[in-house]
């Protein structure tokens, strides 16, 4: 987030902040033109790494006892996210490595655990090489931050929401939510919350650990991010420099990037501007636990990886998504078995909120109403895998044109954004109108989201909002 801001700052003023640079060698080209659309890039990996340098953290931080009093040898990588982003389909797939998958360490003819490659006076670049020739992946990029640039970013966004369906704690690393419902985390909790392998959850009268440890916290993590970005596009004027320079200012002193990746961060920065959201992808490897050397690590089941692995090689072909053949065939629920979520894409105030009153005097269960992230000339309804049927029923009460979409990342809910075009809910759902037009499709993800492991915060509950 810090770097995209840091890229739209540059974009806009031609200035740039006091970023590290590192000089690393990859086995990716740097993206490059798309052959088959000269005016977008060819997707890159770019390789997120948060390290557990305690560097900037003060003395009076809430979790300075769990943090500072931590006694660390040398510098590990506490996080590595490998980010393929894909112009052409605004899309970004995460990809998340636990720190104790066992693997070869580039360079010293010994295998260990991942995150010990870095801990030498070249990790940055051992790192590299490690992901490169352990996993086969290719990357092209690489962005490091440590605690403080965590904590300073978080905190320059005002927090993030998260709904806490109950109390949650982690002594090791400081997280303490006493009680359940909407918490805004302020930087030094949301690195508790992100740092956390120790989860308990407060249900039933008693502290319930998750046994879940690494895993569960990539699901965390994957998870956070999630959130990190909703808040970015629609709380934070991404127009606004002195928004995005606060951004960059609070990170850049604890930040780091390759040399010659600024450059196609600055393109990026133009073409995610008005990201959606619901298009990241969460994707983890198979492991399974083992005992070397008298180590708990993870091992790699490469057959059962192999799909999510030759995504981010580059390998995958783009696949295609197909609609029933017969639409009007399609079972028709009740306004009240499924999620309705309502964005106002049109650009008139107030127009989402009326929507969902409309649609809840309807009997539809709304559970969120917001902004879209891009304008709409036509209302749009999305909806995922068999849900065809709930999107012909909302979409027979829009009045006007309407468009249907199938989605993949909408899984779960429909999703309504109102157009340009868009100027009432009529009370009876006109399905004829809707089933005789055949649905359409966007790009589906490559590779379906991984399963979620250990205790996740859920969605709000049905009518209420967090953040």
């Amino acid at each position: 987030m810090c770097l995209f801001a840091a890229g739209v700052t540059y974009f806009l003023t031609d200035s740039l902040t006091e970023i590290g640079e590192v000089a690393l060698t990859f086995g990716g080209d740097g993206g490059g033109e798309n052959p088959d659309d000269p005016t977008l890039a060819e997707p890159e990996n770019w390789l997120l790494v948060g390290t557990d340098s305690r560097d900037g953290i003060s003395e009076d931080d809430p979790n300075a006892d769990v943090i500072i009093g931590e006694e660390v040898f040398g510098k590990r990588t506490d996080t590595m996210i490998i980010a393929r982003v894909d112009p052409s389909g605004q899309a970004i797939d995460l990809l998340s490595i636990p720190r104790d998958l066992f693997v070869p360490i580039a360079g010293t003819g010994r295998s260990d655990r991942i995150n010990t490659a870095f801990n030498a006076d070249d990790g940055a670049q051992r790192l590299v090489d490690t992901i490169q020739q352990s996993l086969g992946i290719e990357l092209d990029h690489y962005i490091e931050i440590n605690f403080a640039g965590f904590q300073d970013v978080i905190d320059a966004i005002d927090g993030v929401p998260v709904w806490f369906d109950d109390p949650m704690r982690d002594l090791d690393s400081g997280l303490d939510i006493q009680t359940a419902g909407c918490h805004v985390l302020n930087g030094s909790q949301s690195l508790a919350f992100a740092r956390g392998r120790n989860v308990e959850v407060f249900a039933n009268g008693t502290w319930t650990k998750d046994p879940s440890a690494d895993l569960g916290r990539i699901s965390r993590q994957q998870y956070f991010l999630q959130r990190v970005a909703d808040r970015a596009v629609s709380s934070l004027d991404i127009t606004d420099l002195g928004t995005i320079d606060a951004i960059v200012e609070a990170g850049s002193s604890n930040l780091t990037i390759d040399q010659g990746g600024f450059d196609d961060l600055v393109e990026l920065a133009r073409i995610f501007r008005n990201y959606d959201t619901d298009r990241i992808i969460g994707h983890t490897l198979t492991t399974e636990q083992a005992r070397i050397d008298d180590k708990a690590v993870l091992q790699l089941v490469e057959s059962a990886s192999i799909e999510v692995l030759d995504l981010f090689r580059g390998r995958l072909p783009t696949p295609t998504t197909t609609v029933p053949a017969d639409p009007a065939a399609v079972a028709i629920p009740a306004p009240g078995e499924f999620e309705l979520t309502i964005l106002n894409g049109s650009g008139v105030p107030g127009q989402a909120g009326q929507t969902s009153a409309a649609f809840e005097d309807l009997g539809f269960q709304v559970a969120r109403v917001g902004d879209a992230r891009t304008g709409e000339d036509v209302t749009v309804v999305r909806y995922a895998g068999d849900d065809l049927g709930a999107a012909q029923l909302v979409a027979g009460h829009i009045v006007g044109d309407v468009r249907i979409e199938e989605d993949p990342t909408v899984t779960g809910r429909i999703v309504l954004t109102t157009g340009i075009n868009f100027t009432d809910v009529r009370a009876e759902s006109d399905l004829a109108s809707v089933q005789a037009s055949p649905a359409t499709t966007v790009p589906a993800p490559q590779v379906a989201p991984s399963e979620t492991v250990g205790v996740v915060p859920g969605p709000s509950p049905i009518g209420t909002q967090c953040g």
